[in-house]
This record gives structure tokens, C-alpha cells and sequence, in this order.
């Protein structure tokens, strides 16, 4: 998706990194994630969001009737569309209205997605910052690096590790929901109509392009292999 936006599109960095990884790994949440490592505008991630979130509207209408007049059985079209599609509402949305094996199926296969999200988040702040440094020396890349990643890293370690009940782990979960929609509100409250025209509809392009290739891709993957 990056080499989309930035060969194809002439997106400039650090929209098209943000645009990747919410086209690739959790949509918006990535976005955000992505976002605070890179330390990029809030102009540049209210762009990727609203893109994301268009497509996150879009497909979660497109793909169970794509998924009907394609013939697809409940587990090939979970896992296509937990593959293709971008944030995991949606997701799950699509996959439960197409069958309740269908939203297991694209339930798991997201959140296996959204594994991901703590890797590449190191790998681009260890990116950033050796090409933002003029000495790329270890001291150098541990001054630039976001310590933030390493309490998201412990974060996620404690909580796939047993120690927290289900009962904390859903507390948790709930001002997780309460605090990720007050970032939407501010989110919606920096978008200005001017701005994202000025832009154009390249981000809409690039991620378009990158939602194709990945979805035939995927589709060809699951009807062969499922």
C-alpha cells in the first residue's frame, strides 16, 4: 500500500505510511497508533482516518453481497473478508451478517491481522528515525524511538497472558471504547472541508488500488486453498 501511495500517487510521507497501515493491519486504530510514532500531523492522520473510515462504510455493505454472488461458503468468506477489509468492527459486521461461522471466521482472521499492529509499529519508528537522524548510531535511534511502544508492547503481553480476569479485561476494554471515541471527536472536530480538498482524491486512489489487489488476491487464495 505504501509503494502504491507513494509510486503511483506521489503521497508524501508520512500520509502514505499512515494510509498503509490502516489499509494493512486495524484501519483507523492503526491510523492513530501509526500516527503517534511517526509524530505526524493531525491534519495527515484526519486524512487517513476519514479514507479509511469511507472504505470501512463501503465494504461493510460491498462484501456480504459480493460474498452471496460469488457463492462463498461461511469460512472462505470470513476469512477473505478478515483479510481485505480494514478495521475490525466492519469486520465483524460483514462476516456476522453473512453467517455466524462467517463472523467467527473473519472475527479470528482480523484479530490475527491486528497482531501485527506492535511489529510493524517498531519497524517504522526504527525507519523514521535512522533516515531522520544525521548519525544513525544506536544512542541516535534510541533518542528518536517513541518510548510509548514499549508500554503498548508490555500492554499487550500482560493481557494475552492470563494474569487479568475476563471480568478486568472487559472494564478495561470499556474505557479503551470510551477513550478511543473521545479520540474520534477530536479527530472529527480538526477536519476541515478545504483542507481534504486541497489534498484531492489521491489517498481515495491509492487505498482503492491496494483494497483490489489484496481482495482478488485473497478471494483466488480462499476459494483454492478453503
Amino acid at each position: 500500500a505504501e509503494v502504491v501511495a507513494r509510486g503511483l500517487f506521489r503521497i508524501g510521507s508520512p500520509t502514505s505510511s499512515l494510509l498503509a497501515a490502516g489499509a494493512s493491519i486495524c484501519g483507523v486504530s492503526a491510523v492513530v497508533a501509526i500516527g503517534r510514532v511517526l509524530d505526524a500531523r493531525g491534519t495527515a492522520i484526519t486524512f487517513a482516518a476519514a479514507t479509511i473510515l469511507l472504505f470501512d462504510a463501503a465494504t461493510l455493505v460491498a462484501f456480504p453481497l459480493a460474498g452471496e454472488w460469488l457463492g462463498l461458503t461461511g469460512r472462505q468468506f470470513g476469512v477473505w473478508a478478515g483479510v481485505s477489509m480494514f478495521s475490525t468492527g466492519p469486520v465483524a459486521a460483514a462476516g456476522f451478517a453473512y453467517s455466524p461461522e462467517a463472523g467467527q471466521w473473519a472475527t479470528v482472521t482480523k484479530l490475527a491481522r491486528n497482531s501485527l499492529l506492535g511489529g510493524v509499529a517498531v519497524a517504522y519508528s526504527l525507519a523514521y528515525a535512522a533516515r531522520s537522524a544525521a548519525d544513525p548510531g544506536v544512542r541516535r535511534l534510541w533518542a528518536e524511538f517513541p518510548k510509548f511502544l514499549l508500554g503498548f508492547l508490555a500492554v499487550a503481553a500482560v493481557a494475552n497472558s492470563g494474569l487479568l480476569s475476563p471480568a478486568a479485561l472487559a472494564s478495561i476494554g470499556r474505557v479503551s471504547d470510551a477513550l478511543f471515541a473521545l479520540a474520534f471527536v477530536g479527530l472529527g472536530l480538526s477536519i476541515r472541508v478545504d483542507d481534504m480538498r486541497a489534498v484531492g482524491a489521491a489517498p481515495v486512489g491509492a487505498v482503492l488500488v491496494h483494497l483490489l489487489a489484496v481482495s482478488a488476491v485473497a478471494l483466488a487464495a480462499v476459494r483454492w486453498l478453503l
